[in-house]
């Protein structure tokens, strides 16, 4: 499962194995095949890219995004937080985002849980807590590290302590005035001995 997770910088990630689902896609190269799923988080600029979204689409691709981003987006699916969604081969639920003292954030973005015949992954969308961690078992999570609208390390570290998941992949490290890769080695060595923290690099 791992190695087929792709960052493509900034909030923008896919899960290309049996079945090809895209978070956020940005600046891609249009693939050889339309995406089965694509989930758009946030109707900020670097989440939520017509163009992009454009590039990926085909008759059978399932499109889900958040409240926000709906009046953007043409022919999505509107997920509110723990409203879900089956396909044929995945289940995505929308889950919310939180301010750093844990009150929900009411910006309308969400997070998602993606469950497939494989793994429970996590995407956490923009949060700045997870105050819901004791509730979600993952066995993958993705979320955001940093100062600017991520966790700190401190906060991610406590929060997955209870959430328990195998494998960790932080992002947003690489943003700018950031110590960058150093950034992410230092919250991965906070992390519990049982789990492992991924460190991909940028896919073009």
């Amino acid at each position: 499962m791992l190695e087929s997770i792709r960052w493509h910088g900034a909030a923008s990630f896919a899960i290309l194995n049996d079945v090809h689902i895209y978070i956020n896609p940005r600046r891609i190269v249009r693939p050889e095949r339309p995406a089965d799923i694509i989930l758009i988080s946030s109707s900020s600029y670097d989440c939520c890219s017509a163009s992009d979204i454009d590039k990926l689409r085909g008759e059978q691709t399932r499109l889900f995004v958040s409240p926000s981003a709906q009046a953007l987006v043409e022919g999505g699916t509107m997920l509110r937080a723990w409203q879900s969604a089956t396909t044929d081969r995945a289940c995505i639920k929308a889950v919310p985002i939180y301010r750093a003292d844990g009150a929900a954030n009411d910006s309308g973005d969400v997070g998602f849980v993606i469950s497939t015949r494989q793994h429970d992954v996590y995407y956490a969308g923009k949060t700045e807590a997870l105050p819901d961690s004791a509730s979600v078992r993952p066995d993958i999570i993705i979320l955001p590290i940093g100062a600017e609208g991520g966790m700190s390390s401190a906060a991610a570290s406590a929060a997955l302590r209870q959430m328990r998941p195998r494998w960790v992949i932080p992002y947003g490290w690489q943003g700018v005035g950031r110590a960058g890769r150093a950034e992410a080695q230092e919250f991965a060595d906070t992390l519990d001995p049982a789990q492992q923290a991924i460190i991909l690099d940028p896919n073009p």
